[in-house]
Order: structure tokens, then C-alpha cells, then sequence
């Protein structure tokens, strides 16, 4: 196993690289002791040196964190001569990217999608790196509910959603052109609706649409900003060997320190000080690529504090919840033709989606998705727990003689000290200008990136490389 802090160069290496799991938690997985082995940790070239740093070591850039803004940022730097050091407190680079392949097939357990292809950054790097992408068509879903029967008039449920959302946006103008503040976004929903409870297929789509996509409930969004980003045109892709193949060749030929977690961040007035477990560093520019969960929690004291406006950004946009439980059958008993599968219950986000596996894996796997109000609920479970109550919707959907899996891999992505969530949202009073503000360097020395300092594209990959590079350029002038 490789020592903590030791220098690496990323190199290329097989995917399919993990040892078989029995039911295992995201949680463990998280462990480095627990030995596991993820797709893409890079192998130490012969002649480097293991060990602590027992010294301050110098360089050009020091970029704080290995998810595909940080490795993005290092790449553009890198290119143009600077001398880059990455620390990665985990044992593996990705971040919240991670395809792990230890039930026998690439299973991504964070992000996973290139959204909207057409100008989308990734399906550069896609077609640059030449990965296999595979098109999802979240359209071709199917209904049940719990008694097993296939809802049809999908399109009704879905004008009545849209209806719902025109009427909302009418009252958010309204309240706008008045100078009301901010509400939560659930306070528009029921006033578009009359003020009326809101019946549960309604309340479906309201998860899948909204909930899940920002990963938050809808009492803790914005009614005025919840929906401030761009999106790119054209057809979702997924990537049958793993997302993590993007971030492996982004970063390859990197030197990544990895098992480095940052202690403290100083700075001075030539430079910035970082101190972590293994050593310090010091750098003329340091690039702060922490999620924005880990910002929230202050787990990485800043000497002095951030500025009062990073501060009040911080505060103001939230970190969504949205994890997966993939199960493994011993064979399929759900329909072949759906891309998902969706479950409209009683009780809002109740496993209200999954993910047809086999359709581009081809091998019998369903992923569950828990997000929002009802993904931190279950996070508090047992994997046991977790296990039975996806089975009971399941069994509830196509009858009470469907096998039990052999195998589950359950994430808990709020538990991950490094990540703390999913992604950002729009909380209550944020704007765009949060986003800008988090964005902002300080003192000349400090810089961020990060889905959450992308204005256009928060909460995505695509956000998420793009503000690495926009970072890489604001060093590079300076």
C-alpha cells in the first residue's frame, strides 16, 4: 500500500482493478486501512521515495485537492511550465468522481453522466482520451406504483408538472416586482397550488425533477434561484468502463500527493503556507478545490479567515444529498426496456428512481437512487436497513417472488469527511453572485474552483472542469 504523502506521477493502468465486495457501505469503502483498492490509484514509479516529508517543500502551484477541478487546474498550470504539486487527501484521485469495479463491473458511484453533449467540455476530453459513451435516454422511463400496476398517461402527470411550474414561476415574478425576499421554493409550490395538499404522483414528479437534481428538499431551495444554470444541448452519455477514466487521464503524468489531507492553510505576504500531516508546502499561489461541504464544516482553517463575502457564500449555498444503492441479482426480473424505472409512492423520494444497469452493463444490476429529505434519512441507516427497504419497493413493483441480491454497494456521500454531499444548491437567499463570490481569489495568492464556483454550471462535471480551468488562467496572470 502506498505510504501517505508519497509522490506519485498518475500513469495508465487497467480499469477492472478492485477485489470482489460482499455487501460493503460507501463508508468503509471511504477507509483507506480497510485496504481497498479503486480503479485508477496510480502505481509508484521505481526509484521514487516513500516516507514523510520531514522538510518544507517549494514549488510553483500548490493545488489542494485531486477531483477534476483540481487535476483540470494542474494540467492547464503544468502546460505552461509552472511546477505543480496536487494534495490529495484521499488515497485515489477523483473525488466525487469514483467508478469502482469490485462487483465485477465499473459501477460509478458518484458522478456518472455527461449532460447535454453538444459543447460539453467532457465529450472533449471523451473524444480526446477515445472513451466508449454510451447515450441514456431519461425520457424512456417507466411508472409503477406499489401495487405493481404501470402507470400510463405519463403525460398527463407531466403537463400537470408543467402547469404546476409555469404557475410558479408567474409567482415568483410577482413577488420579485413587489420586493419580497427570498422564500422556499416549497412555499411556491403550494401556493401554485392552490394551497391544497399535493397529491403523490405530483409530489413524483417534483422529486425526480427537481429534488434530485439539485439534491435537496424543496423547502430548502430558492424560489428565486433555484433553476440559475445553463445546461449544453443534446443527449445525455454515460460511460460503460466508469466516469473515472476522465479524471485518470487529466491527471496522468501529475504529481499528486496522495493520503496528504491538509491541516491548516497561511498566508503570508510573499506566499502560502499549507500544513498537512506530512509535511508543509509553500507556494507563490495556492488553488483550493475543497467541496463545498468541506468549506461548511471548516474542517481546513484558513489563518487569517476568509473574507466576510466567501464567508456569507459559504453559508448561503447548501450541499445536496443524492446517493445510489446498486443491487446485484442472480438474474434480472424487470423489464429490459427502460432506461429507468421509476416509483411513484405515498411517501415523497421513496426510491422514486433506478437505474436499468443491465442496459448498458449487461449485467443484472439496479441502482436506487435515496436524494434529498429521504436520501439523509436513510444515510442514517444500516446497509442492512437500507437493503430491505429498497427490496420492499421492489417487491412492491414486481411481486413478492423476485430474488434477493447477492451483493449491494451503498454510498454516503454526507458521511465522506472529504466530500460532506453531493453537490451545491441554491439555498434559501443565494444567487449566482454566491457563486461568483466563492469563486473570487483572495490577496492575490489564494484561488478556488469547484462545481460550487461555477455560476453557470453548478452541481455538474462539466461546472466543475470549467472553473478549474477559469482558475488556471486567473494564476497564470497573476
Amino acid at each position: 500500500m502506498r505510504k501517505p504523502g508519497q509522490s506519485v506521477r498518475l500513469s495508465r493502468r487497467r480499469f477492472l482493478a478492485a477485489a470482489p465486495l460482499a455487501l460493503v457501505s460507501q463508508a468503509a469503502l471511504f477507509q483507506t486501512a480497510a485496504g481497498q483498492t479503486a480503479p485508477f490509484q496510480p502505481k509508484v514509479p521505481q526509484g521514487t521515495t516513500a516516507g514523510k516529508v520531514t522538510k518544507t517543500e517549494r514549488t510553483d502551484v500548490v493545488v489542494i485537492g485531486a477531483g477534476i477541478s483540481g487535476l483540470a487546474l494542474a494540467r492547464a498550470v503544468a502546460g505552461k511550465g509552472a511546477k505543480v504539486i496536487v494534495l490529495e487527501a484521499r488515497d485515489r484521485i477523483g473525488g466525487r468522481i469514483w467508478t469502482h469495479a469490485g462487483l465485477g463491473v465499473p459501477l460509478d458511484l458518484g458522478a456518472s453522466t455527461i449532460r447535454g453533449v453538444s459543447a460539453n467540455p467532457i465529450t472533449q476530453l471523451a473524444r480526446e482520451f477515445r472513451l466508449e459513451v454510451t447515450p441514456i435516454n431519461t425520457n424512456n422511463r417507466w411508472r409503477f406504483r406499489n401495487n405493481g400496476s404501470y402507470v400510463r398517461g405519463d403525460d398527463a402527470i407531466d403537463t400537470q408538472f408543467e402547469t404546476l411550474i409555469n404557475a410558479v414561476v408567474a409567482i415568483r415574478e410577482r413577488r420579485q416586482s413587489e420586493g419580497k425576499p427570498d422564500a422556499p421554493l416549497q412555499q411556491g409550490l403550494e401556493a401554485a397550488y392552490g394551497n391544497k395538499a399535493i397529491p403523490s404522483a405530483l409530489n413524483y414528479v417534483i422529486h425526480t425533477n427537481i429534488e434530485q437534481e439539485y439534491g435537496a428538499d424543496t423547502s430548502q431551495l430558492s424560489l428565486y434561484h433555484y433553476d440559475d444554470n445553463e445546461t449544453f444541448n443534446g443527449a445525455d452519455v454515460v460511460f460503460p468502463k466508469g466516469l473515472s477514466q476522465v479524471a485518470a487521464n487529466v491527471g496522468l503524468g501529475q504529481d499528486v500527493r496522495l493520503s496528504t489531507p491538509v491541516q491548516r492553510i497561511e498566508l503570508k505576504p510573499h506566499g502560502v503556507r499549507v500544513i498537512t500531516a506530512n509535511g508543509d508546502f509553500e507556494a507563490p499561489h495556492v488553488a483550493i478545490t475543497l467541496p463545498l461541504g468541506v468549506l461548511k464544516a471548516n474542517t481546513v482553517p484558513f489563518s487569517p479567515a476568509l473574507p466576510p463575502r466567501k464567508l456569507q457564500a459559504i453559508k448561503l449555498l447548501g450541499t445536496g444529498t443524492f446517493n445510489k444503492c446498486y443491487l446485484h441479482f442472480p438474474r434480472s426480473f424487470w423489464p429490459r426496456e427502460p432506461d429507468l424505472i421509476d416509483y411513484i409512492s405515498d411517501r415523497k423520494g421513496e426510491w422514486a428512481e433506478w437505474l436499468n444497469v443491465e442496459r448498458y452493463l449487461g449485467a443484472p444490476f439496479l441502482a436506487g437512487v435515496s436524494a434529498a429529505a429521504f436520501g439523509v434519512q436513510l444515510e442514517k441507516q444500516t446497509d442492512a436497513d437500507i437493503v430491505a427497504s429498497a427490496m420492499r419497493t421492489l417487491r412492491g413493483m414486481f411481486g413478492t417472488n423476485i430474488p434477493d441480491p447477492v451483493n449491494a454497494l451503498i454510498t454516503r456521500w454526507n458521511s465522506d469527511p472529504y466530500a460532506r454531499g453531493a453537490f451545491s444548491y441554491m439555498g434559501i437567499g443565494a444567487s449566482g453572485e454566491d457563486n461568483d463570490a466563492l469563486a473570487e481569489p483572495v490577496g492575490g495568492r489564494l484561488f478556488f474552483a469547484g462545481e460550487a464556483t461555477s455560476r453557470e454550471y453548478p452541481g455538474t462535471v462539466h461546472g466543475a472542469y470549467l472553473s478549474g480551468l477559469h482558475a488556471a488562467e486567473r494564476i497564470l496572470a497573476a
